[in-house]
């Protein structure tokens, strides 16, 4: 019998995908979903044809199939299921009884998944950049759209690793909620680590954030763009902004006497600002578009998110653990208060 190329196309991608979906549940066993759902007090009295654990995996392949349908993504996961003698044999749910299923568990079992995937991982995982004594973090970012064009969407905010894409906490806002998202989350940093802000995201609310946490700082200004700090500038540290065509000054919180040179901190910066790069497109679409959210609510289209994060979160952590050790390190800056 002749194989097609077609026939054998179809194959190959249904063994990647099934691969995909098994590494996602080793990533998530069901010992930590089901913690997960019951500490967020959404276990269900009685068996449902879409118990709690399930309606979570369909999330998380949900993350990972975005241009799939409900149906084939229930099916996927159903047959992972079975195999991993986690559930017995059951019809394929309809649309809207995994809508339903969706409303019952919320986001929050997603965000206490994903607390707990980085409280497991915290400390096992090296970044390329590091200072002794001083732990180097970074804020990323990625903006979502919705389906409905009338109202704004959400940006999911990201305090990450030493390498710029380790997520270690992380926040999803609406439009009008930045600014307590920024707080929240910069309160996780404090004078032991040393917080870099790319160029694109600063503003006053996340400057007044990270100086309030009395983390260092090291952040990028475009020129002509009004001082946000006392904060003193690198000296010839002078990135070029390809987006907008200006010139990006960086500055820093550590004191110029440190062992850290500007040649150093524009690297670091550097490095930063292509990982945040990175961590963005993998959420983007084709040239940088924004993702968009198909959920139609506003509790199901934070829960995409959050399923979404988790797939980032198990493809990074699953490629660290075969990392090297960090390729650069320098001794810890005395630490001086700067006078805002």
């Amino acid at each position: 019998m002749t194989t097609t190329a077609c026939s054998h196309e179809a194959v190959t991608e249904r063994f990647a995908d099934r691969l995909a979906l098994e590494l996602l549940f080793q990533t998530f066993p069901p010992q930590m979903v089901d913690a997960a759902v019951a500490a967020s007090g959404r276990s269900e009295q009685r068996v449902r044809l879409l118990p709690a654990r399930t309606v979570v995996y369909f999330m998380l392949a949900m993350g990972l199939f975005p241009d799939l349908g409900y149906a084939e993504i229930a099916r996927r996961v159903g047959d992972v299921l079975v195999r991993w003698d986690i559930s017995p044999a059951r019809q394929v749910p309809t649309t809207a009884a995994i809508s339903r299923a969706r409303a019952k568990l919320g986001a929050e079992p997603l965000r206490r998944l994903f607390t707990a995937l980085t409280t497991q991982v915290a400390g096992t995982t090296e970044g390329g950049d590091c200072v002794p004594g001083l732990q180097v973090r970074g804020l990323m970012n990625v903006d979502f759209a919705v389906l409905d064009p009338r109202k704004a969407g959400y940006r999911l905010m990201v305090l990450a690793g030493t390498d710029g894409l380790g997520p270690l906490h992380a926040q999803v806002a609406g439009a009008g909620d930045l600014g307590r998202c920024a707080r929240e989350l910069l309160s996780q940093v404090g004078p032991r680590d040393l917080l870099v802000l790319h160029h694109d995201i600063v503003d006053s609310e996340v400057i007044r954030a990270a100086s309030a946490s009395g983390a260092w700082l090291l952040y990028g200004v475009r020129d002509g763009s009004p001082p946000l700090t006392m904060a003193p500038s690198v000296p010839g540290a002078v990135l070029r902004d390809t987006a907008s065509g200006r010139d990006v000054r960086l500055r820093t919180t550590l004191p110029s006497s440190g062992p850290l040179a500007g040649a150093d901190l524009a690297l670091l910066y550097e490095r930063y600002a292509q990982s945040r790069r990175l961590f963005q497109d993998q959420h983007n679409g084709h040239k940088g578009v924004p993702p968009v959210i198909r959920s139609r609510t506003p509790e199901a289209e934070e829960q995409e998110i959050w399923a979404r994060l988790l797939i980032h979160c198990a493809t990074y952590y699953r490629r660290e653990r075969h990392a090297g050790p960090p390729s650069r390190t320098h001794p810890l800056p005395a630490r001086q208060d700067v006078t805002d």
